[in-house]
């Protein structure tokens, strides 16, 4: 329902769950097209082959995540209403990554709790909504992410981490080195987990230097994370 009118609304995604082409949204009194985001959208169109359909009980995170990845502004109430779902913590982080992709620090603040306090899977999701995120007009939330490199939970270390490697950042690739040298086999595999979802082109070069100081069975392991 959309929070503002209380009448049934509801949203499309054309696209793919990975590159989303659009949001559209749509009352059902005839199913008549309301607004469309991004470039005017014709669901006649071959480019709507591929679509999530999100209403009240539906799969909302692919949704909210969509209308991050477009920068859909119209979207930020139906953010704020899942970020106050209190039994949907998964989609409290999706709407957050919506106010976040929008620059509104209200978002990337709830990101960064997530990391910091929140269950291992919900870091781990925050965490990889992070890497989706273009930190430029929040730049407080990289900075609190860097300073998450030396918590001393390991799980905010390594989500922070996540978060700030597929940008580049080399505190958070010494950090992920760092912990995988500790030879705690949980930690290390989540560690290498990390490392084959970063962008080959960032991950290869750094895992090139590890394999230099690697053991041979963690010579192996890393070895494997390169293969396409």
């Amino acid at each position: 329902f959309d929070p503002v009118t209380l009448t049934p609304t509801y949203h499309l995604t054309i696209g793919t769950p990975g590159q989303p082409r659009g949001v559209v949204r749509f009352g059902t009194e005839g199913g008549d097209l309301l607004e469309a985001s991004g470039r005017p959208v014709s669901l006649a169109q071959g480019s709507a082959t591929g679509f999530s359909l999100s209403a009240p009980g539906g799969e909302q995170d692919q949704l909210l995540r969509a209308m991050g990845l477009l920068r859909d502004e119209p979207s930020a109430p139906l953010a704020r209403r899942w970020m106050a779902e209190e039994d949907e913590a998964s989609s409290q982080l999706h709407g957050a990554f919506l106010l976040a992709s929008l620059g509104q620090a209200e978002g990337g603040d709830r990101l960064r709790a997530a990391i910091e306090d929140a269950p291992v899977e919900l870091k781990k999701v925050a965490a990889t909504l992070l890497t989706e995120l273009d930190l430029g007009p929040i730049p407080e939330l990289e900075v609190a992410l860097r300073n998450m490199l030396e918590h001393k939970d390991v799980y905010v270390r390594l989500y922070a981490a996540r978060a700030l490697a597929e940008r580049g950042d080399p505190r958070a690739w010494d950090r992920l080195w760092t912990e995988l040298d500790r030879r705690i086999p949980f930690v290390g595999d989540e560690v290498l987990d990390i490392v084959e979802r970063a962008p080959r082109r960032l991950a290869e070069p750094v895992v090139r230097q590890w394999m230099v100081r690697a053991d041979p069975l963690l010579r192996r392991d890393l070895e494997g994370g390169l293969e396409p």
